[in-house]
C-alpha cells in the first residue's frame, strides 16, 4: 500500500455532527478510494457491503453525506485526489 497523506484535523471536522453509521461510511469510503487511488463504482450493494451496513442503512447515510457535501457522485474525486497523490509520490 503506498504512502497517503490523512489530514486527521479535517477528518474530525467532517465528523463533528454525524451519526456513527455516517462516520463509518464516509471514513470506510474515504480509505477505500485513498487504497486504489480511483474513484468508487456506483454500486451500492457492493459498497453496503465494504461499510458492513445494510443497502438501507448505507443509502440512508450516503443520502446524508450527499446533501451535506461530504460526498460527491461525479467523477470530480479523480481530479482532485489524483492531483494530490501525484504530488506525494
Amino acid at each position: 500500500m503506498s504512502w497517503t497523506r490523512l489530514f486527521a484535523d479535517k477528518w474530525i471536522l467532517d465528523l463533528t455532527y454525524l451519526s456513527p453509521i455516517e462516520s463509518n461510511v464516509y471514513i470506510r469510503l474515504q480509505l477505500e478510494m485513498l487504497r486504489t487511488s480511483e474513484p468508487l463504482l456506483n454500486n451500492m450493494k457492493v459498497l453496503a457491503r465494504y461499510t458492513g451496513c445494510t443497502v438501507k442503512t448505507f443509502v440512508k447515510a450516503l443520502d446524508v453525506l450527499l446533501s451535506i457535501g461530504h460526498v460527491t457522485r461525479l467523477r470530480r474525486w479523480a481530479f482532485v485526489e489524483s492531483a494530490s497523490l501525484k504530488k506525494i509520490k
